[in-house]
């Protein structure tokens, strides 16, 4: 029987041989591989689309020992394929550059890797037991980090600004701090109230900074980073800054080029706050983008003392419920007053106007607003392209519903110098299958003559479902000064979901849209184009005969299956809508203007005589 000594030698002598000839068969035949560089650009790419992140819910156990808690296989796994392959990436420092804090074995190590690199921080919903861990990683490593990013609960925020007073982050470029659990302060039906986090952090090169949720001091230094081009301070519950402090903010930002300020703004002229500083206007001349949520005339006020280029877009969403007509008139002077200033203030020749905002401004669901926007972009002659970015963009929104919204527009158009306006574009807003169809931009017929005076160039109108029957309205009340120069109107896509009224017994609509076009043409203010998007079928050729002896061409445009299907639910409203109007005795009026119109003439609004039902037409 062999000794155990010499059978465990002749064991380790074959395994020692087995390896000997294998290292030779590679060196005679070796593996194919890609070339270095290569193989780095593929390991960049997969590092920059997958950083490191948290196991779901380690138990306390791993999580205590932390050096089982460690990043998904995959990202430690390229090291463990082959020599080669670890060869590689240990000798690349910029595979490393992002440690992840929920590890205090694998954060360090991976920063250790990343040499003397600089560092992007991403701090995801970390616990408060991993605080001090993470702290202790980050402030050792506070000069190389250039883009550190904070998600932390409430009670956390005073804490971390502490650990990082006093601290210089020469190479940070972008600083994000979001709070974690908006309703954390508000847990058990018990309010706690924020505390005002100083951070009091040296950054000379920080160019974007974003607060979402937390009550940071004014007096914060990061917030005077001489450098910073977008600012974004977004939160519900805080302290609203003294004008002193927001005044000296905005004058150290002097190269801001997007500001958002969703946070309670202080009264600045009407005497509520008096400033300790003389008005002298802020200047912002490189700025692009302003969004502020605040009242009516608090955005009046602080738009009014920055000094910006006309072009700048701008998104306000006013948080009082009905702001008095004072405030408003304020505001839009103050808005029309920068696009006065502008050379091409008077040669606005189209108009788009969408039910969406500018900018969401990336805002967690948790403090995003739930509100109507309406946004009207205007285009000069140079601005042919629907690429071309707008002269002047402004967004205003409200929660209040669609009469507020309606408000803002008309005042807006009635103030600004565009009396050169050619072309008026309505679009729906953008949407995916199965969203509910917007319904906020009903404009009556009282609300189109309302702006005729700014709208007697128009030579071009483009309609969405929402404006067909205001529209159409205001056509009968005032034919003869409303649009004098209209030559072609466009039911775009969103009227698909009007092929139902077209092809309704009744036909009230459609009738209506005939009537109003004949009496154009009998005053000489003939229509040159028609455009449908709708199937001609669906009118039959008696409306079509109707339509084309009154306009000069008629173009019907078939929707396509995807218009169809995201429109399928305007049509149920349509048949809703005309079925609650049809019993309504005001609707009679405008039957008898279709139906007694005879061979001697067209029967007008005069006609009906004072005290018609005709006067309460415009409240439908």
């Amino acid at each position: 029987m062999l000794d155990e000594t010499e059978c465990i030698s002749s064991l380790e002598e074959i395994d020692s041989r087995r390896l000997a000839l294998a290292r030779r068969y590679n060196e005679l035949a070796p593996i194919s591989t890609l070339p270095k560089d290569l193989l780095l650009k593929i390991f960049a790419l997969c590092v920059a689309d997958q950083p490191p992140k948290q196991p779901p819910k380690p138990s306390i156990h791993y999580a205590s020992l932390g050096y089982f808690v460690r990043p998904d296989p995959w990202w430690t796994g390229i090291t463990h394929v082959c020599y080669y392959w670890r060869t590689i990436t240990l000798a690349c420092p910029s595979l490393w550059t992002c440690p992840p804090l929920f590890s205090s074995v694998w954060g360090c190590e991976m920063i250790r890797r990343s040499a003397s690199l600089p560092l992007v921080i991403h701090w995801r919903k970390l616990e408060p037991t991993q605080l001090s861990a993470a702290l202790d990683m980050i402030i050792p490593e506070i000069t190389r980090i250039k883009d550190m990013s904070f998600n932390s609960y409430h009670n956390q925020a005073v804490s971390i600004s502490e650990s990082l007073r006093g601290l210089s982050a020469p190479q940070l470029e972008s600083f994000t701090w979001t709070a974690h659990d908006c309703s954390e302060p508000y847990r058990d039906g018990i309010v706690s109230p924020l505390k005002s986090a100083v951070l009091n952090i040296d950054a000379p090169t920080l160019r974007y900074l974003r607060i979402e949720d937390i009550d940071i001091h004014w007096d914060s230094h990061i917030l005077r980073a001489p450098m910073l081009v977008r600012l974004v301070l977004i939160c519900r519950e805080c302290t609203p800054p003294h004008t002193p402090q927001l005044l000296d903010v905005l004058r150290t930002c002097s190269s801001l080029q997007t500001l958002t300020l969703k946070w309670p703004i202080p009264r600045i002229t009407h005497g509520v706050e008096p400033p300790s500083e003389t008005h002298a206007p802020i200047p912002l001349h490189q700025l692009q983008c302003i969004s502020l949520r605040s009242n009516c005339s608090s955005c009046a006020d602080l738009l009014d003392l920055l000094a910006y280029p006309a072009s700048v877009s701008t998104q306000v969403y006013f948080t009082d419920r009905d702001p008095p007509q004072e405030a408003l008139d304020w505001f839009f002077s103050v808005i029309a007053s920068k696009y006065r200033c502008g050379p091409q203030a008077e040669s606005i020749q189209r108009c788009r106007i969408v039910e969406e905002r500018l900018n969401n401004d990336n805002e967690s669901p948790n403090g995003a607003e739930m509100a109507g926007y309406l946004t009207f972009q205007g285009f000069t002659p140079q601005q042919s392209s629907q690429m071309d970015k707008p002269y002047l963009s402004l967004c205003f929104g409200s929660r209040w519903g669609s009469k507020a919204v309606i408000r803002f527009l008309l005042l807006y158009l009635n103030i600004l110098p565009i009396s050169s306006l050619e072309e008026i574009i309505m679009e729906p807003p953008s949407r995916r299958y199965g969203d509910p169809p917007s319904m906020a931009l009903e404009l009556r017929g009282e609300d189109w003559l309302s702006m005729k005076d700014q709208l007697t160039q128009v030579k071009s109108v483009t309609l969405r479902e929402e404006q067909v029957f205001g529209f159409v309205t205001a056509l009968l009340k005032d034919p003869k000064t409303f649009l004098p120069r209209l030559e072609a109107l466009k039911l775009g896509r969103a009227v698909v979901g009007y092929a139902g009224m077209w092809r309704m017994d009744s036909g009230l609509l459609f009738e209506l849209l005939v009537h109003a076009l004949r009496t154009r043409h009998e005053i000489r203010y003939p229509l040159a184009l028609l455009e449908f998007s709708v199937d001609s079928n669906d009118l039959g050729p008696a409306a079509m005969k109707d339509l084309e002896e009154v306009v000069g061409l008629v173009n019907y445009i078939r929707p396509t299956r995807t218009e169809e299907s995201l429109t399928s639910g305007v049509r149920a409203r349509a048949f809703d809508f005309y079925e609650e109007a049809e019993s309504d005795a005001r609707f009679d009026v405008l039957t008898r203007i279709v139906s007694d119109t005879g061979s001697e003439g067209l029967i007008g609004f005069d006609d009906l005589g004072e005290g018609s039902d005709f006067d309460g037409l415009d409240d439908i």
